[in-house]
């Protein structure tokens, strides 16, 4: 049911956005589009296609000539002013706007709704790993200032394994779930719905005060604290709307109830024990001594009790960090990093990366090609690709890194 709720939310929410976009319009320019309120996902998939289209349709161009100095600095103000007046310029037809808001709508949807879940999908659906330095760019790029989040690129920052595979991920994951809601959950809740707000607000063009009870149900379920939605059945089971200072006032009566209730039992607990102590004085059955060892006063309990419990995986251990493995680079011969080149992947590195420069490729593996640890390696590709302005994340910067790691890492081949 939570999962057709949310398809159904993400559709009504892509169709309200498209409505107040694009109805009536066949096209429409970029600075059309800027000028109107819109989901951070949408406008930064815009400036990325309109950017792509000037570097690939080259609407101006200068013949190469000696003859003018082309860094002149009202020539480079011109030029610069004229890319910006055509990226404004750019048309976008109805039906590609359209897919781009479906698209963007329903993955920021997802990210506010079910972000752990979400950033798996993300980083693995088609990996089986990924390095330190992408996830901590694309999180830092998501411009989301949850306190999940935050906490989650804390603890990537903390990881100290370059490549991070899956598995580990998922831990990260839930490690910062249960930190985050364990501590101060009705802070970190009231705070992952007021950020959701905000996205309404861009989405309907006018400012958003309060969240629908189904959006509230789909927040608390992907938490893992889906039992905590009684708190909005009670005394206000007719509402469908909720602001937030009423959200975080109904959750913490609910917690103060659950308390008093909490209490109320310890307390007829105890007094059964003292009738049971003083009716026998030895126990002699195991199921007395099983119950003896239940501690009702123990903070840990009262803890667990009085807010929502967000279980870690089973196993912590599997968290540990062995440090003196770190720096680790096995001992073996190693081959030349042209031999580790395939054909797709050298025209794709030299195409994307070095512009379909042969020699410029050739040079930078030479130099590779002489380093002999992943380190000192790893700061070289890092300043080359920051160079020439080649995301770190991307398709052709991820191969570059995988072949040379497996030079030195030959066993992850």
């Amino acid at each position: 049911m939570e999962k057709t709720t949310g398809e159904n939310e993400k559709r009504l929410l892509a169709s309200v956005l498209r409505k107040r976009l694009i109805e009536g319009k066949n096209t429409i320019t970029y600075k059309e589009l800027l000028s109107e309120e819109m989901p951070a996902f949408l406008k930064n998939f815009l400036q990325k296609r309109v950017q792509k289209f000037f570097l690939t349709d080259e609407p101006f161009q200068f013949n190469n000539s000696k003859r003018y100095d082309f860094n002149h600095s009202q020539i480079r103000n011109l030029t610069s002013q004229l890319r910006i007046a055509f990226e404004e310029a750019t048309l976008f037809t109805k039906e590609e706007i359209s897919e781009i808001i479906n698209r963007t709508v329903g993955l920021q949807f997802d990210l506010l709704i079910a972000p752990k879940r979400t950033l798996l999908k993300i980083f693995f659906k088609n990996k089986s790993e990924r390095t330190q330095t992408d996830i901590m760019k694309i999180l830092s790029g998501l411009t989301d200032d949850r306190i999940f989040i935050k906490e989650v690129l804390n603890k990537i920052k903390e990881f100290d394994q370059f490549h991070i595979v899956e598995e580990d991920f998922e831990k990260i994951l839930e490690h910062a779930e249960n930190d985050v809601y364990g501590a101060d959950f009705i802070s970190s809740f009231v705070s992952d719905v007021e950020v959701f707000l905000e996205f309404l607000s861009h989405i309907n063009g006018r400012d958003e005060k309060s969240v629908n009870r189904k959006i509230l149900e789909l927040l608390l379920v992907e938490r893992n604290v889906g039992n905590y939605y009684e708190a909005f059945n009670s005394v206000y089971a007719a509402d469908d709307w909720f602001e937030l200072q009423k959200i975080s006032k109904l959750l913490n009566d609910y917690f103060e109830q659950e308390k008093e209730q909490q209490e109320q039992n310890e307390e007829s607990g105890s007094f059964t024990s003292l009738l049971n102590e003083d009716t026998q004085s030895i126990h002699t059955d195991a199921e007395d001594d099983e119950t003896e060892t239940i501690d009702l006063d123990s903070e840990e309990d009262q803890t667990q009790k009085h807010y929502p419990k967000v279980e870690a995986w089973k196993e912590p251990q599997d968290y540990i960090i062995h440090r003196e493995m770190i720096e680790y680079q096995p001992e073996v011969k190693l081959v030349s990093l042209f031999t580790l080149f395939d054909e797709k992947n050298r025209k794709l590195i030299q195409r994307k990366i070095f512009k379909k420069d042969e020699d410029a490729f050739e040079n930078f593996v030479k130099r590779l090609d002489e380093i002999d640890n992943w380190k000192e390696a790893k700061i070289i590709i890092d300043d080359e690709l920051t160079m020439r302005s080649v995301q770190p994340f991307s398709r052709e910067a991820l191969a570059l890194g995988d072949i040379v790691f497996n030079r030195y890492f030959p066993q992850k081949v």
